[in-house]
């Protein structure tokens, strides 16, 4: 057996004592069937090729000969052509990588019965309760009332939003048509104490809440009956709200669990048998996807865009962007110099093949074309020239980097690197190496970086992520930076750990970071329309563009993809299809991108047609089915530039939007989103007031069973249509395509609770009392409204109407809602999430307090001197300021003016930092109160102690009574009381000044330190 046949041999054998039967028969089918019709491509030869023709007879004879093993094999097959394309020059069909389809796992559990008859039982008495709605309840009893509405009938099931469910609840709800919605949006202050380390990623920092018929109503209600009333919400926990809810309807909880886990497994249990198997998920959390941010939502419902002048942000190239510098007082040495030359032109090399590149990468020699593919190997040998040429320039640093470059062309699965086991394309791993090599060899310089401390990496990170100017750009250095730590763990093994969730949290980055959003049918309408889809003739660049927007946004190929495009990728015979694979431009993302995509059921007629015709264009100018696709005179033979073939395109859909957060990859978002609805959309649901959003000819009976029937092999609801999404995007799994990609899953579930098997049936007194209606015009609603679904749309739509604008909601959502730009990091350097949230904390305080008062004065000129001297600290003195600072917040006590602690480390980082500022001279002083259960030694040992942690006389450790002290900072041992904290230390600012001044005095750094 040869390659590339041995070494996949060698991969899907099984382990010992595991699978051994099928796994010779399999291999031994495949031997056959390639011996006997391409005998070459089973020996390995060189520059070999199989016709459409041929492989379709291979496909049939290994499905003849393995029915059961048919997927395992035509993916052995996809993944020994895609290793001889790259290696060998073969010029062979892709076949698509088959998922390993299951169906949905069953949600049922032993208990299932049990907690159905519960549900069955506090349903009844929730609705007997709706008969006399109001009747004898309290406020705490009311708003519970709707919490619990709301995880009855509204998927509400996850506890870490309950809090943000009532802050927004507090608020005038979102309404456009019969839809009401909540923008939740969760805290670091909902966690339990244990677990406010909580990593932040965009899934789980905001979500949309779109509410169900019932407690819709209710909310409506609510707010006619007491308008006053969400003014009141105060600050109790949801488990005591509920806690009055379940007394208000007569119910009683059973034993064991916290009421919330309790309620929220109960409308599970009914939820399961209602809903989709990803929806139960969703709604219990197993299945994260990212809301849209609120101005998206209502471009979605409205189909309205806002009316704001646009503006472009200024351009700068990424090598502009990438030689600012803000640590100014380091001065590389020549080796560091010549380090960061070479890996700049190694990734030059690797991106653009340019002669200079050549030369600076030692690759002058080689004769290829500027536009050839560069290719893994190809890829290896530039990194090993390097490494070989460049050795006595190189520090220790710059060629750890090049060894981690070298294993990302590697196919090595490591959960340290987070890497699934695909190796990189060429471009990305250019990317990784630019994006932290300057930052990193200019701030290590000749050191080792293996014996760097835990500090030491910390400082050196954060330092690097300091050198980006927005946050998008600081994510993605980040998320590099942890991947080459994992890689020089995995190498050295006793490498210090780094908590990367502290480097996150300290720049105020989620771990994971989704730019949500979609492009709305109307607005794709707008795009084609100002490329001159509606006119007969057109120029070439408009037909070029034209192509870009229909392949993007209906079939969600990437900017890489649709950039290496050839000829033969599109096959218009009787069923127009596209294939993404190896090519001689571009390469897919990973192996999983190797993938089909249906053209005839995804296009609408008309556009298939313009991609016809060009197809067809094409084909007649070049006879060479392997020259690009897209290509203009202009630019010759060559691939056209990717700034000249997007950015028009990007330029023009932030114009018709006026949404300058949109990017190119939105259109790919946009299709996730919309297939997702299509595939899972019933033929029988009942939506009265569809969203504007989704008005398109795609989303038609016949148009979502086309593309069902050729996607599915059945009908059936479960985890199917979900792979086939993923197979689209070209993704490994589901989970990725739900998490980064899909992003109305929260609407999506709202609709499937709008039917009537997830509809109570409520008695003529309960309706009467929720939608205001006397006897008679109950009676009505049943008559002309047969249906619970329609009967329930019916009577939101006229509790709307008839008082919607008395409440002065938003009804037609014609005012637009501002775009939030995003914050540079000048915006953001003072103001992490600690000083925002404590800044809410003072100003919720008593605001007519003496205590309350802004700071003047004297406290007023030393908060602004250690403004001034703060921000001109560099490098790891900044850094150092920025991690300390924030624990001091966190300790702040406004009851006991100071920063209440019992850390005998946070006293010496306090002290450290006052003479980082040069303000050593401020006289410390440690108060405290004699305990009756001490004795004189121990008294005299914590004199001792904090004396020198403050490096201050035994004198300045003194009992005094709690007050603000005259220095500016002030050390306080508090006594052991049961009414108050304990046994516990305190440190506390000349009252409450200092932290206060940290929030409110938003004085920013200056450049040249950022």
């Amino acid at each position: 057996m040869k390659p590339p046949w041995k070494s996949l041999y060698q991969k899907s054998a099984p382990k010992p004592g595991k699978g051994k039967t099928g796994h010779k028969h399999l291999w031994a089918v495949i031997e056959k069937v390639l011996t006997e019709r391409v005998p070459a491509i089973w020996d390995g030869q060189r520059d070999q090729a199989i016709s459409e023709n041929e492989f379709s007879t291979i496909e049939a004879a290994i499905k003849r000969e393995l029915p059961r093993q048919f997927r395992k094999a035509m993916n052995i097959l996809a993944d020994g052509f895609t290793t001889g394309i790259r290696s060998l020059g073969w010029d062979v069909p892709i076949p698509d990588h088959h998922h390993n389809i299951r169906d949905t796992p069953s949600l049922y559990t032993p208990d299932s019965v049990e907690t159905a008859q519960q549900f069955q039982k506090i349903e009844d008495l929730f609705l007997s309760r709706l008969k006399s709605l109001w009747e004898g309840s309290s406020t705490t009893q009311r708003i519970g009332v709707l919490l619990l509405s709301a995880i009855l009938y509204g998927g509400l099931h996850q506890k870490r939003w309950l809090n943000a469910w009532l802050r927004s609840l507090a608020k005038a709800p979102n309404i456009w048509g019969d839809w009401l919605w909540l923008h939740l949006e969760w805290r670091p202050q909902d966690a339990p104490k244990r677990k406010r380390s909580h990593r932040m990623t965009s899934w789980n920092l905001n979500r949309t809440w779109v509410a169900d018929p019932v407690t819709e109503l209710l909310i409506l209600n609510w707010r006619q009956h007491f308008p006053n009333e969400h003014e009141k919400i105060k600050g109790e926990s949801p488990e005591d709200i509920l806690k009055a809810a379940v007394e208000y309807i007569g119910w009683e909880k059973p034993p064991g669990k916290q009421l919330v886990h309790s309620l929220s497994g109960i409308a599970s249990s009914r939820d399961i048998d209602v809903l989709p198997g990803f929806l139960v998920e969703y709604q219990s959390g197993h299945l994260p996807c990212t809301s849209l941010p609120p101005s998206s939502l209502q471009r979605f419902f409205t189909g309205e865009v806002p009316r704001e002048e646009l503006t472009f942000l200024p351009h700068t190239t990424a090598r502009q962007r990438k030689h600012k510098r803000i640590a100014e007082e380091t001065q590389p040495s020549a080796n560091v110099e010549k380090s960061i030359r070479l890996i700049d032109g190694l990734t030059s090399f690797i991106r653009h093949r340019s002669q200079s590149a050549r030369a600076i990468a030692g690759l002058s020699e080689s004769n290829q074309s500027p536009w050839e593919k560069i290719t893994t190997a190809k890829t290896l040998k530039a990194i090993n020239s390097v490494l070989r040429h460049g050795r006595p320039y190189l520090t220790p640093a710059a060629r750890l980097l090049l060894e981690w470059g070298i294993s990302l062309c590697e196919k090595a699965s490591s959960p340290l690197e987070l890497r699934k086991g695909s190796p990189l394309a060429p471009s990305s791993i250019a990317t990784y190496l630019s994006l932290i090599s300057t930052g990193v060899l200019e701030n290590i310089d000749t050191d080792e970086l293996r014996d760097l401390t835990g500090l030491e990496f910390e400082i050196l990170y954060e330092t690097v992520l300091s050198y980006p100017h927005t946050t998008a750009q600081k994510i993605r250095m980040a998320e590099r930076l942890q991947q080459f730590h994992g890689f020089l763990t995995a190498k050295f093994g006793d490498i210090s750990e780094v908590d990367f969730n502290e480097i996150f949290a300290c720049y105020g980055l989620p771990s994971k970071r989704v730019k949500a959003n979609i492009i709305t049918f109307a607005e794709y309408r707008a795009l084609l329309k100002s490329f001159g889809f509606d006119r007969s003739r057109r120029g070439r660049w408009e037909e070029i563009y034209l192509v870009i927007l229909i392949l993007a946004f209906r079939c969600g190929l990437r900017r890489s993809e649709i950039h290496g495009l050839q000829i033969a990728d599109i096959k218009d015979l009787v069923r127009a299809e596209i294939r993404i694979r190896p090519g001689r431009f571009r390469d897919p993302k990973s192996v999983t991108g190797n993938r089909r995509i249906p053209l005839y059921a995804l296009l609408p007629a008309n556009e298939l047609k313009i991609v016809s015709n060009w197809l067809k264009k094409r084909q007649c100018e070049e006879l060479d089915r392997t020259q690009p696709l897209l290509q203009h005179p202009e630019t010759g033979d060559c691939l056209i530039p990717p700034h000249r073939l997007f950015d028009p395109v990007v330029h023009a859909l932030r114009s018709v939007t006026k949404d300058t957060t949109l990017s190119f990859h939105s259109f790919r978002h946009a299709f996730a989103t919309f297939t997702l609805l299509k595939l899972v959309w019933p033929k029988d649901l009942n939506v009265k007031n569809l969203p504007a959003g989704l008005r398109d000819e795609s989303f038609s009976l016949d148009a979502r069973t086309r593309l069902a029937q050729d996607l599915l092999d059945n009908q059936q609801q479960g985890v199917r249509k979900l792979h086939a999404i993923a197979m689209l995007l070209g993704h490994a799994e589901y989970g990725m395509s739900f998490r980064s990609y899909i992003h109305l899953t929260d609407w999506l579930l709202a609709v499937f609770k709008r039917q009537d098997i997830c509809l109570p049936m409520v008695s003529n007194k309960a309706l009467g009392q929720l939608a205001g209606l006397s006897e008679q015009g109950v009676f009505k609603c049943k008559r002309e409204n047969p249906s619970r679904s329609a009967m329930f749309q019916n009577q939101l739509h006229n509790k709307v109407q008839r008082w919607g604008s008395q409440w002065k909601l938003k009804l037609d959502s014609i005012t637009p809602t501002p775009i939030m730009h995003e914050k540079t990091a000048e915006d953001i350097f003072w103001l992490p999430p600690w000083a925002m949230a404590l800044g809410e904390y003072l100003k919720a305080a008593q605001n007519n307090s003496d205590l309350m008062s802004p700071p003047s004065g004297t406290d007023a000129t030393m908060a602004k001197l250690m403004y001034e001297r703060l921000r001109d600290l560099k490098s790891r003195r900044m850094m150092f300021a920025r991690r300390v600072i924030p624990k001091f917040a966190e300790t702040y006590d406004v009851d006991h003016s100071g920063l209440v602690t019992d850390s005998l480390k946070q006293a010496q980082e306090l002290r450290k930092l006052l003479e980082m500022l040069n303000l050593s001279s401020i006289r410390l002083e440690a108060h405290y109160r004699v305990s009756r259960s001490q004795t004189v030694e121990e008294r005299d040992r914590i004199i001792e102690t904090w004396s020198e942690a403050l490096r201050v006389p035994k004198e300045q450790v003194k009992q005094k009574d709690f007050g603000p002290g005259k220095g500016l900072v002030v050390l306080k041992v508090m006594q052991e009381r049961q009414s108050v904290r304990g046994d516990r230390e305190a440190i506390a600012s000349g009252g409450w000044r200092f932290v206060l001044a940290l929030v409110n005095h938003q004085i920013p750094p200056q450049k040249k330190h950022l």
